[in-house]
């Protein structure tokens, strides 16, 4: 077999994102990283990242938070961290006006059809 090797693109100059992305693409799944691991990765964790988080970010996962403590057994480790939370609003300005409630209902039947 011969070694499979990712390149990385001329568009990627940060040597943490590069790095990230390298391990979370590794084509040997016995190398490639967790996704626990993955997030705790410098891309997530250094200073520029914590310095970039945003007010909306903070509230997210303070709403994350008091549902949790309120019995809400559907909320995530992750989501209750700042650093993990990714608004809708910073999904919009990629993807364009994204409706999330008829995205799940598309996700949901797709699924049904396979099953």
């Amino acid at each position: 077999m011969t070694k499979q090797i990712l390149e990385r693109p001329d568009s990627i100059d940060d040597d943490i994102l590069w790095n990230l992305i390298d391990r979370m693409l590794t084509f040997n799944p016995y190398f490639r990283v967790s996704a626990n691991d993955a997030l705790q990765h410098p891309f997530f964790t250094n200073e520029q990242a914590t310095t970039e988080i945003t007010e909306e970010q903070i509230q997210l996962s303070h709403n994350a938070q008091e549902a949790y403590q309120n019995g809400d057994l559907n909320v995530t480790q992750y989501e209750t961290y700042p650093m993990f939370v990714f608004p809708l609003t910073e999904v919009q300005k990629i993807v364009g006006n994204v409706d999330p409630v008829q995205e799940d209902r598309n996700t949901q039947r797709i699924i049904s059809e396979f099953q």
